[in-house]
This record gives structure tokens, C-alpha cells and sequence, in this order.
């Protein structure tokens, strides 16, 4: 079944392409709202705690990182969710993936943890789904209908880096580069969100947070499971909506 899949997806989608569409101006265009509001969060209203909630959580996490997309693929190009990675497709592959990737990673995690309040750190990092859900099924598939699947693995990686610049250490940013990339190459195989969240983004975001100094509290976790209630319902909404044509 996998090696059928794999075949259907390169008879489907080839390696290099060349087709500049409106999808793509669409992705660009949010890629840098993302940006914006990275950048915002960590230099403008780092303090206010109201801003970022209503700035980053409500209008960034929730509404362009995954309601736009799900809006714009499902209502407006009239197209199936398993076109932003969320499907049904290689579920088992797609999960002995994800902890592969975790198993991989988790491995620097014990030292991290010492004297740190990791717990609420590691339950919001599962709770991010905004960010492998914008990067990959969304930007990622969007590369990849106009560069070919090669090209969107090294765009989706990049746009990691895109949008932290100017928030986080350049140097640290780059140099996760390669785990960027492995991740890019990890969804492109199954093309399903569920390769790289969110057991390997609970790890794995909980590690690299932890190295750049950061730590969340159980407000932020608080604040998380609010956004992920809206998320997914949205997502359910949208599902049950085309099921119910």
C-alpha cells in the first residue's frame, strides 16, 4: 500500500515544477503576515500580555495559521481537507513516523529538564498545532503544486527560518535548518499532517524551546487549549459541512 501510494504521488506530483498560481501568492502572503506577527510578539508587546493573546493567539494562531488555510482550500478552491495534510491516508505509517522522529529527538530532553517547570512546556508544545499545520500542510502542499515536491521541502524548511527573523538568535535559527528540512522531507512522504504532530512536536518543540531559554506556564497552556478547542472545531465544522453535500 505504501509503495502504491508513493507511486500515485509521483505520478501525481512531479519532483520539479514550474506553475505560478494564485495558491502560491496566498501562501507568500500569509508566510509574511507570519512574520509580522512573530516579529510583533518578540519586540513590540513582549509585555503585554492582552496584545499577545489577541494579536498572536487569536488572530495569527487561530485565524490565519489554520482558518484561513482550511477557508481558502476547502470553501474557496473547493477542495478536500487531505489537501492541507489532514486525512485518513497513511495514518499508521504516518504515526510510527512521528515517533520516530520523537524517539530522535527526545534523546537530549533529560538534560533540559533539570530544575526546570517542564510539564506546562511540554503540554503546550502538544498543543501546537498552528505551526506544523501552516507550515506544512499549508505552505508546504501550496510549494509544492507550484515547484514540485524538492523545491517545497526546501521552501517549507526555510519558512521556519523566514519568519523568526528577527526573534530569535539568527545563529540558533540556521542551525536548526537540517532538522527543518528532515521534518519538510518526513510530511512529503505521507502528506499527512500526522508524520510530524503531535507527538514529535511535543517533544520536539519542547526541546528547542528549552535550549533558546524558553518556558511556558500554565496561562500559556490555558491559552493553548482555548485556540486548539477553536481549531479543530472549525476544521470538524468544515468537515461535516462537505460530508453532509
Amino acid at each position: 500500500m505504501f509503495k502504491l501510494y508513493l507511486k500515485e504521488r509521483m505520478h501525481e506530483t512531479k519532483l520539479f515544477r514550474w506553475n505560478l498560481n494564485v495558491d502560491l501568492l496566498a501562501a507568500v502572503a500569509t508566510l509574511l503576515l507570519m512574520w509580522a506577527s512573530y516579529y510583533g510578539l518578540f519586540n513590540l508587546y513582549k509585555s503585554n500580555t492582552l496584545a499577545q493573546f489577541f494579536i498572536f493567539i487569536i488572530l495569527t494562531n487561530i485565524l490565519l495559521n489554520v482558518m484561513f488555510p482550511v477557508w481558502w482550500v476547502t470553501r474557496y478552491k473547493k477542495r478536500p481537507l487531505s489537501d492541507l495534510g489532514i486525512s485518513k491516508k497513511l495514518i499508521i505509517p504516518s504515526i510510527f513516523i512521528c515517533v520516530a522522529l520523537a524517539i530522535w529527538k527526545g534523546v537530549q530532553l533529560p538534560e533540559l529538564i533539570q530544575g526546570v517547570d517542564w510539564l506546562p512546556q511540554l503540554i503546550m508544545s502538544a498543543l501546537i498545532f498552528f505551526e506544523p499545520f501552516f507550515v506544512f500542510g499549508w505552505l508546504q502542499i501550496r510549494f509544492e503544486k507550484s515547484f514540485g515536491i524538492i523545491p517545497a521541502i526546501i521552501l517549507a524548511a526555510s519558512s521556519f527560518i523566514i519568519y523568526q527573523i528577527g526573534s530569535a538568535p539568527t545563529n540558533d535559527v540556521i542551525a536548526m535548518f537540517p532538522e527543518y528540512l528532515l521534518l519538510a522531507t518526513a510530511f512529503g512522504v505521507t502528506n499527512n499532517v500526522i508524520a510530524v504532530w503531535p507527538i514529535y512536536w511535543c517533544v520536539g518543540s519542547t526541546v528547542n524551546q528549552l535550549r533558546l531559554g524558553m518556558h511556558s506556564d500554565w496561562d500559556t497552556v490555558a491559552a493553548y487549549i482555548f485556540a486548539i478547542i477553536i481549531q479543530f472545531g472549525y476544521i470538524y465544522y468544515i468537515y461535516k459541512k462537505s460530508n453532509n453535500k
